[in-house]
């Protein structure tokens, strides 16, 4: 079934906002309720594109390690590049 555009729309300002505030912070001093502030969004709406922050992430690095910006984002995560993710 084919994304709303709405849905693509939040899920791209969610990595928006978490590639910002991972820079900015590092990804360990980072918080979802962060992203959702800074998004404008409740909570409840990261979950309901992403299970955790590790997905997130690790979405943003599979688009950006393609283009060379990868490392710039690895900032305090010490696991980049591995493919466990939530769990």
């Amino acid at each position: 079934m084919p994304r709303s555009a709405r849905f693509t729309t939040t899920h791209d300002l969610l990595k928006k906002q978490a590639l910002a505030l991972f820079l900015e912070k590092g990804y360990e001093q980072t918080s979802i309720q962060e992203i959702t502030e800074r998004a404008g969004l409740a909570v409840g709406s990261f979950y309901r594109h992403f299970p955790c922050k590790e997905e997130i992430f690790v979405e943003i690095w599979d688009e950006y390690a393609g283009s060379g910006r990868g490392p710039e984002i690895v900032s305090g995560y010490s696991d980049a590049g591995k493919r466990t993710v939530c769990g």
